[in-house]
């Protein structure tokens, strides 16, 4: 099972006190400091008037439809685990993490191609399983009922200088044959 940051955050902050000398554990706060004296205002305060006004009118609701409150890559398992985990350990963490981005009030969540899953142009021809992870991810994804929201790139990832020095594929037909490869695979039909 992965650590969850905020466990880890704790665990953190709990090892910064005691690490440092003269610090203070969670349990006893720091003193507050003296409020500072009153100043005298420089003008007088006037009443208010009396009139009589309207109720304010209440906030709209939250809408209640597919798309009102998503969460970038809250699905996913590290690129350092996942090369260590069967694809059914994956799944499993998929499947938690999604209950968690669900049950905060989740909608939809959005999947990275150069984190997780690895479904960019470039690891659909470097890797046999590429299409694996990403099957995983949306079955989990879907299974905690979010609606994914998949990124379809030619290469993994934010940074394009590693694996090209243009903007545009070399390849404009491989990389429409593709990007119709995936969305077929997940348009849900």
């Amino acid at each position: 099972m992965k650590p969850r940051p905020a466990l880890a955050l704790l665990v953190l902050a709990l090892a910064c006190t005691r690490a440092v000398p003269g610090a203070t554990s969670a349990a006893e706060p720091p003193p507050r400091p003296a409020r500072p004296a009153a100043r005298p205002a420089t003008r007088p305060i006037e009443p208010a008037a009396q009139t009589t006004l309207a109720p304010a009118p209440l906030p709209a609701p939250v809408p209640d439809g597919p798309f009102a409150l998503g969460i970038n890559e809250a699905v996913a398992v590290p690129g350092r685990l996942a090369s260590t985990m069967s694809l059914s350990q994956q799944a499993v963490e998929l499947a938690e993490d999604a209950k968690v981005a669900a049950s905060v009030g989740a909608r939809f969540v959005r999947g990275h191609t150069g984190n997780y899953p690895r479904v960019s142009q470039f690891d659909l021809a470097t890797s046999g399983d590429a299409l694996g992870a990403g099957d995983a991810w949306v079955a989990a994804v879907q299974g905690a009922g979010l609606e994914p929201l998949l990124m379809v790139s030619p290469w993994p990832g934010n940074d394009t200088g590693k694996y090209t020095q243009s903007y545009l594929p070399a390849d404009m037909a491989a990389y429409s044959a593709y990007v119709t490869r995936v969305v077929e695979r997940y348009d849900g039909d």
